[in-house]
């Protein structure tokens, strides 16, 4: 199984009018109204199960987010759901023939994994491809409480719930999908991931230089050996570094002050004194003191957007530090490992020679030694 996710969208009209009728032939602007490729449809927390009534609701439901905050008691702070639309589908091999119930079953657990199982949600069914697939159109807002679930990690959360599908059905459809999945898990560090490139920087081993040829008069085995114990050395270096554990200190420490200093100028700027003061730590312009004094929002949004940029630029210069250290200590490493490849091949082979020195020592002792002849035919020399 394969669960694919499109874009958030703001119309639950045209997305139900695209998954309830037939796709447009190639050339063909207009939508056809016809149905031929849905082979059924149904709904979840609405009272009809007509697409037509569905995407009605789910609309005035997501207009209504506001009301139905104040009526639940839940702060209205925050801003609204502009895409409250979320539309994904789940695609069977070709082959496969579930029937409704098990093509239910799955939206149920798929809409669970996501947090959404509580949602009005729209379900279609099509039969169009050589492979059995289901649209599901989900409102993102409560209708009770009015807030707007979190999509964080959905791509993630849905591949792992198909691999998990496809186990417990007894056949892995799709192999890569486990494949990718131990990657991602080894790129997950005390619980948190990491951005891919100060993943490869920090956690996944050095790769390997190019390796160079035995020296001249070296034995195959003797380098072999003497370059593995010279890698391992390098990496033992690299590891006990902490030059990830220093950028993660400094990320810490640059997060948490630019939280502060976004939360300083949000409290600043509720006051007139507090506004003039970012306005002059700013250096606006004399155009903008009457805004600022009088609080407009055009002003303000100004103001929150500037800090933003300024906040992006100071995080993109300690990535670059960032990387530009790595890069160096990496470097070095290499070095290093060569360095002692080299001097490791030299270790080798004179711990060879004086093994062979000394075995051919004993080996020479172990040789009886031979005494003076005293036998009655030795010779005695020319007779006088």
């Amino acid at each position: 199984m394969i669960a694919q996710v499109a874009a958030l969208g703001r119309s639950f009209k045209g997305v139900t009018a695209y998954v309830t009728h037939d796709a447009p032939a190639p050339g063909q602007e207009a939508k056809p109204m016809t149905d031929d490729r849905v082979e059924w449809t149904e709904t979840r927390n609405l009272a009809s199960d007509r697409p037509a009534d569905a995407w009605r609701v789910m609309a005035a439901t997501a207009k209504a987010a506001p009301g139905l905050k104040r009526l639940a008691g839940v702060p209205g702070a925050g801003r609204k759901a502009a895409k409250p639309v979320y539309h994904y589908a789940l695609s069977w091999k070709p082959g496969e023939s579930p029937d409704r119930a098990e093509m239910n079953r799955a939206v149920d657990e798929s809409l669970k994994k996501l947090g959404m199982e509580d949602r009005q949600a729209l379900v279609v069914a099509h039969n169009d491809t050589p492979h059995r697939h289901v649209h599901v159109i989900v409102n993102r807002v409560d209708p009770e409480t009015g807030r707007t679930a979190g999509i964080g990690h959905d791509r993630l959360k849905l591949a792992n719930w198909a691999e998990r599908w496809e186990r417990e059905r007894g056949k892995l459809q799709c192999p890569a999908r486990a494949v990718n999945r131990e990657k991602r898990q080894r790129a997950f560090v005390k619980g948190k991931s990491l951005p891919p490139g100060r993943y490869r920087r920090e956690q996944m081993p050095l790769g390997r230089p190019e390796r160079e040829p035995p020296p001249t008069g070296v034995d195959a085995g003797v380098w072999s050996e003497a370059e593995s114990g010279a890698w391992d050395y390098a990496e033992h270096l690299r590891s006990g570094s902490g030059v990830s554990a220093r950028a993660g200190r400094e990320w810490a420490a640059q997060l948490a002050e630019q939280a502060e200093l976004r939360a300083t100028v949000e409290r600043e700027s509720r006051t007139v004194g507090g506004r003039f003061r970012i306005w002059r730590a700013a250096g606006g312009s004399w155009r903008e003191l009457a805004g600022a004094v009088l609080g407009r929002a055009a002003v303000l949004d100004g103001w929150r957007k500037e800090l933003a940029r300024h906040q992006k630029e100071e995080r993109a210069a300690l990535g670059k530090a960032h990387r530009e250290s790595a890069g160096e200590y990496e470097r070095g490493v290499r070095r290093t490992y060569a360095r002692d490849a080299r001097r490791a091949v030299g270790g080798v082979l004179q711990a060879r020679w004086t093994e062979a020195r000394e075995r051919e020592g004993r080996e020479l002792d172990r040789t009886p030694r031979r005494g003076p002849d005293r036998s009655p035919d030795r010779d005695f020399g020319p007779s006088r």
